[in-house]
């Protein structure tokens, strides 16, 4: 593709990205729990990395071509700038993509090495803590559980096995709180919330650039707290309980955070939106909607949007051909889709080397007859 080309990609797909953003955020309000929620903002990240690869693969519809009535001379001033804008924003998304890449990786071994240094809670001592709480179905058994002295918060993980990291100082307090914050653990693996932050994580590496992305995921993170404080509080005698546990964990914990992990506790502006939630729901002062759509009903309709919003298009290239509503299909899907015996245009109706030629022909010309007609128009005064 060309620097046009890719100046067209990246407006066109910061746009899309907004829209399926702000359409999740508008269904979420028609889902009453928070699990569904999460599903959703899960969907939507998935949407956001699905219209970065129909980007990169698929043409887009030109149905506006704004550049086509302007003067030669003008265009070519503007396919410059394009070229020189388009180069430049690629470069820049590399380097910060690079970073972001960068960053998650070192994250990931910083939480490696953190777990080498954890103590493997025994068999037993896991059957004295957790055994009640286990559930009935048979061949269940607890998940990784490791003792860590170097966090002030619990945390899961979930690559080869369900992992759940303990505190040591939990093990000394309250078996109250101990339960608590496992059951809240246990509902992130359960709910496949790792999994979740993962695909977070990846559409963030992509738009580390856009504010709408970074605002999804605040509001996927607290969702999933959510979706873990209701399993962990499931009935109102308990709520008082894991509202104690929270704060006691809250108390003692630091501002350095392993976020590539699920955390227990992270800013103290969501301990009281989550302590808030608590209470409501303990209250039952949250009244229901009056319309509702159940999760599969939302997630399809922001699928139908996400097709819609991938045929928005920023029309950027001004050397785009005006004789056929798509753009050429990029070189590697054709090729790739060439080897099975089907034929796509890769290719402008014209070349838009020779157009720039063409264009600076006409321009030239324009201007010729402008100095030719300025050199007549005294000749024929004299007269």
């Amino acid at each position: 593709m060309t620097a046009s080309q890719w100046l067209e990609v990246l407006m066109s797909y910061s746009v899309q990205v907004v829209i399926v953003t702000v359409a999740c955020a508008v269904l979420e309000r028609t889902l009453l729990q928070s699990a569904d929620r999460c599903t959703l903002w899960s969907m939507c990240f998935f949407s956001v990395l699905l219209l970065g690869c129909a980007a990169l693969l698929l043409p887009r519809l030109h149905l506006i071509q704004p550049w086509s009535r302007l003067h030669p001379r003008t265009l070519l001033s503007i396919t410059a700038a394009q070229s020189i804008i388009g180069k430049s924003l690629v470069a820049i998304w590399c380097i910060g993509a690079s970073v972001a890449t960068l960053q998650w990786i070192l994250r990931g071994h910083l939480l490696r090495r953190t777990l080498r240094r954890c103590e493997l809670m025994s068999d037993r001592e896991a059957q004295k803590h957790f055994g009640s709480m286990l559930p009935d179905a048979p061949g269940y058994k607890l998940p990784h559980l490791l003792i860590s002295d170097e966090i002030d918060g619990p945390f899961c993980w979930q690559l080869h096995e369900p992992t759940v990291v303990l505190p040591r100082f939990l093990l000394e307090g309250s078996q109250d709180d101990l339960q608590n914050v496992f059951r809240h653990e246990l509902e992130h693996l359960r709910t496949n919330h790792p999994l979740q932050l993962f695909f977070q994580n990846l559409a963030q590496v992509v738009c580390w650039f856009h504010p709408a992305v970074w605002r999804a995921g605040a509001r996927a993170s607290l969702l999933r707290e959510f979706t873990c404080d209701e399993a962990a509080a499931a009935s109102g005698s308990n709520t008082a309980g894991y509202l104690r546990t929270l704060l006691r964990i809250a108390e003692r914990h630091e501002k350095k955070q392993n976020k590539s992990a699920m955390s227990f506790v992270r800013q103290p502006s969501e301990i009281v939106l989550r302590a808030r939630r608590l209470v409501n729901l303990a209250n039952e002062s949250q009244l229901p909607a009056r319309w509702m759509l159940g999760k599969k009903t939302a997630m399809s309709v922001l699928l139908v949007l996400t097709l819609i919003a991938y045929l928005v298009s920023i029309p950027c290239d001004s050397l785009a051909s005006s004789r056929s509503f798509w753009s050429p299909w990029p070189t590697w899907t054709a090729q790739s889709i060439h080897c099975f015996g089907i034929t796509l245009r890769d290719y402008e109706k014209y070349d838009p080397r020779s157009q720039v030629f063409e264009i600076a022909l006409d321009a030239n010309a324009s201007v010729g007859s402008r100095e030719a007609h300025r050199a007549a128009a005294p000749a024929s005064s004299n007269r």
